[in-house]
């Protein structure tokens, strides 16, 4: 950490961190690396506070939940990256309550993820990828609701919707929730979140595949387009096997001259010429005659982009 060998001791660095505040949003780069090495090497306690928790409440200016963010962007190497502008503070505020879950090796794919993403779509990406479970919205009004049962069957439903809630990472409200919409599916033989959870394995299954003979054939790799392209794939495997659409993509890298209209082998392109690209005992009649231009332009505006 650089300069921290000038930082021997608890004086020193309090009084770096006052003259930080001091400057009002100024060098707060500095200020998490300095509050991260108070509490990494616990000088706190040279101070005579039980805890760097304690010793956070004492600067009134910073905010001990601010304070703690800065000691995690720190602690989870994004200093460096925003010293590089490569992620913004939103973006790193953004993903550490993610990267905290998760294991180094996977850290560095949320934040490659953070930094070829943009702000406002980070949080659908960080979901749609699995790493981030949405949560209900704070200003939804609060209402209480009883059960009548014995004792032990009431301390069941607490004890199980508890820890349901806590392995899920999700309210207990929505565990019970989730257990009514469930039973009703169940009841009335409505399979639509199946077929949802079997879209998303075979669309997940198709953009490695895509991934791969990307990689194959021009010998790069693939930037996915997230949400953009994760549509796309569940459109195509909703319509075609996954063996159908791996020899399509095989013509898709091998197409030459004439019927090869696109400058960039991407998803979008893919997609606009996937009818044509798909063996004519496999295709699907009309399917995509009426969307064929409209989605051939959406798919050259991108490349153009």
């Amino acid at each position: 950490m650089d300069n921290m060998n000038k930082l021997d001791n608890f004086v020193r660095a309090d009084k770096e961190v006052d003259e930080i505040i001091k400057e009002t949003g100024k060098n707060m780069i500095r200020l998490a690396k300095v509050l991260y090495y108070i509490k990494d090497k616990e000088l706190w306690k040279d101070g005579g506070f039980g805890s760097f928790s304690d010793y956070v409440e004492t600067k009134k200016e910073l905010g001990k939940s601010y304070a703690s963010q800065l000691v995690h962007t720190c602690e989870l190497g994004l200093t460096d990256k925003i010293e590089q502008n490569t992620i913004s503070w939103h973006k790193a505020y953004a993903i550490i309550p993610v990267l905290k879950k998760l294991p180094q090796e996977k850290q560095k794919e949320v934040i490659e993820l953070a930094e070829t993403t943009p702000l406002k779509e980070l949080k659908d990406e960080l979901i749609v990828q699995g790493y981030y479970k949405q949560s209900p919205d704070k200003d939804i009004p609060e209402y209480s609701i009883s059960f009548q049962g014995s004792k032990e069957e009431i301390e069941f439903v607490r004890k199980a919707t508890e820890e349901i809630s806590v392995a899920e990472g999700i309210t207990k409200i929505e565990v019970i929730v989730n257990c009514i919409q469930l039973y009703y599916e169940t009841e009335k033989g409505d399979n639509a979140e199946k077929k949802n959870k079997e879209v998303n394995k075979l669309s997940r299954k198709f953009s490695d595949i895509f991934l791969e003979k990307h990689q194959q054939y021009k010998k790069t790799k693939y930037m996915f387009k997230g949400v953009k392209d994760k549509k796309l794939c569940d459109k195509l495997v909703a319509t075609f096997t996954l063996q159908e659409l791996e020899k399509a993509v095989d013509k898709f890298f091998k197409m030459t001259g004439k019927g090869k209209w696109w400058r960039d082998y991407n998803l979008g392109a893919f997609y606009a010429s996937v009818n044509s690209l798909v063996g004519e005992d496999v295709k699907v009649p009309d399917k995509y005659d009426k969307i064929m231009e409209q989605a051939r332009k959406e798919a050259e505006q991108d490349e153009e982009e």
